[in-house]
């Protein structure tokens, strides 16, 4: 990223880079013919979008765009400006976020494809900002006025809502190409440029804040927890059967639930939780970051680069997902070995594209891809268009949640990737960490051990062994109870967490059940193992407690 040379630059500097930004913002668009915004006529009535019929491909054939039937491609365009795949080739967000300036100084002087104008405008408005703001929001030449950084930070926001309307607005199959060459806004983007920006302080007061020494922060989220006697918890509002705010205003959903247990074994109260919307995968982490949540539970996945470099430590998974395939139940199809020569509908420009091509590479069978952005993939599924819709297994179970006609789909237990979603916490906390950890552990042992919510008060009263009585916090034949060094929260809060919610198996079967299937599947107990076919089952167990 450019550098606003100088050091020990003062708020002014920041000001007077914004008002640079702004002016190139109001002046990109204006030399060219007017052109009516896509996002003001997208209300137009249009014909819905089909599948491009193509013949049977092999597996490492790009995927056919689902396109309106009316709205093709210009075959022409005015003199000096780019086709679409010309100009696809130069707009990938890649090169604003790899710092390559030449690569976006000729982005800027491009001639754009009519029907894309004002995509273009909006997409060098969000661009410019990242060369603009010193040092990528976060370098050593960072704004030094927190203020300034926030209006950087917001300004961006802003110019990326205004970028995401503009490319709704586009037609299919030029979305799909724009989508492939990586030139549409993404969350994976979005956590790169979340990286960048600077850690915000926290405004309420009684929000968690770390002790800063010589060495690295030092957080004391569960002293803070206690003494607010609330959990701020981080989930998503917008999908169904793990996060989703029903129109009461109540949360639901199975990470919602892991929310709740952590209440009732802190605070004695699964009520006593503030739930805060973590849906925007661009600023999740930056919730936890600036001490806006005590823990993060919305499909987050555990990857290597976030637990180095967001600041984040992760938890016991608490659902294993990965990329699955949702089915009509009457297709006959059970598994990716029935899907020679489907139709199968797949986001473009996603991974989910590459490794549904390099799965059926392996088990040697052809398919008919058809591509698009994620909505318009799963209409045309839906709409009978294609044979199998391939995404995360839980968006898919959530879009079929939904519908009037659920019964009629199913998610195939088959899963081709790993997606090991865990509650995330603040790095350097590990008293905290630890609880969240064996709070989870603890359900799962519960599930292990026949202990549910319904009897784990005459268990307590009566274990039937050691081990029951130590997950539970009580004495064993009049013995000693040991705390485990869990202190802060005393024995019994795993009792406290299965008398809210219910063990594992109880919270899965509520909040998710058939619609995604448990049995021989990764989420499924190990010690089920015994009657699952080959190469297939679960892996879910708990650590011992003792």
């Amino acid at each position: 990223m450019l550098r606003l040379q100088g050091a020990g630059q003062a708020a002014g500097t920041a000001c007077l880079a914004l008002s640079l930004a702004l002016a190139l913002v109001l002046a990109v668009g204006c030399g060219g013919e007017d052109e009516p915004s896509p996002a003001a006529t997208a209300g137009a009535a249009s014909p819905p979008a089909s599948p491009t019929p193509t013949s049977t491909v092999t597996a490492t054939a790009t995927a056919t765009a689902i396109a309106p039937a009316e709205t093709p491609t210009p075959a022409a365009t005015r003199d000096g400006a780019l086709t679409v795949e010309e100009y696809a080739e130069r707009c990938a967000w890649e090169n604003t976020l790899s710092g390559d300036l030449t690569a976006f100084v000729e982005l800027l002087i491009i001639e754009p494809p009519p029907g894309l104008r004002n995509f273009h405008d909006a997409l060098i408005r969000a661009s410019s900002v990242l060369w603009l703001v010193p040092d990528g929001f976060g370098g050593a030449d960072a704004p030094a006025d927190e203020d300034d950084a926030l209006v950087w930070a917001l300004l961006f926001l802003l110019l990326t809502r205004a970028l995401e309307q503009e490319t709704g607005a586009l037609p299919a199959d030029v979305r799909a190409t724009l989508a492939e060459a990586g030139c549409l806004w993404t969350d994976e983007f979005g956590e790169s440029v979340a990286s960048l920006t600077p850690t915000p302080t926290p405004a309420p007061s009684d929000a968690a804040s770390p002790d800063v020494a010589d060495g690295p922060p030092s957080w004391r989220t569960l002293e803070q927890v206690l003494a607010r006697d609330e959990l701020r918890c981080g989930v998503k509002y917008n999908l169904p059967l793990f996060g989703f705010r029903e129109a009461d205003g109540t949360l639901t959903g199975f990470d919602v639930e892991f929310c709740k247990a952590i209440a009732a074994a802190v605070l004695g109260d699964h009520t006593k939780v503030a739930y805060v919307d973590a849906s925007d995968a661009l600023t999740r982490f930056d919730l936890l970051a600036g001490g806006e949540i005590d823990v993060l539970i919305r499909v987050t996945t555990i990857t290597a680069a976030r637990d180095r470099e967001m600041g984040v430590d992760f938890a016991q998974p608490t659902f294993y997902g990965g990329q699955g395939f949702a089915v009509r139940k009457d297709s006959g199809i059970n598994s990716t070995s029935d899907m020679g020569d489907a139709i199968i509908c797949v986001q473009t420009g996603t991974t989910a594209e590459q490794n549904v091509a390099d799965h059926f590479t392996d088990i040697g069978l052809e398919y008919d891809p058809q591509g698009g952005l994620s909505q318009d993939v799963a209409d045309a599924f839906f709409n009978g268009r294609c044979d199998v819709l391939t995404a995360d297994t839980s968006d898919l179970a959530s879009r079929i949640f939904v519908r009037a006609d659920a019964d009629d789909y199913q998610v195939l237990p088959q899963v081709i990737t790993k997606e090991p979603l865990a509650p995330a916490v603040r790095d350097y906390d590990s008293e905290w960490k630890d609880v969240v950890n064996w709070v989870v552990h603890g359900l799962i042992a519960a599930e292990e051990l026949g202990i549910t919510q319904a009897n784990v008060d005459s268990m307590a009263s009566n274990p039937p062994n050691p081990t029951i009585a130590r997950l539970l916090g009580v004495p064993y034949e009049g013995g000693e109870v040991r705390t485990l060094g869990f202190d802060g929260v005393n024995a019994q809060f795993i009792q406290r967490a299965i008398k809210a919610v219910g063990n594992y198996g109880e919270i899965y079967a509520r909040e998710i059940g058939d619609n995604i299937p448990r049995a021989c599947t990764l989420n499924d107990l190990v010690i089920n193992n015994a009657g699952c076919p080959d190469g297939q089952g679960g892996i879910q167990y708990a650590l011992p407690y003792r």
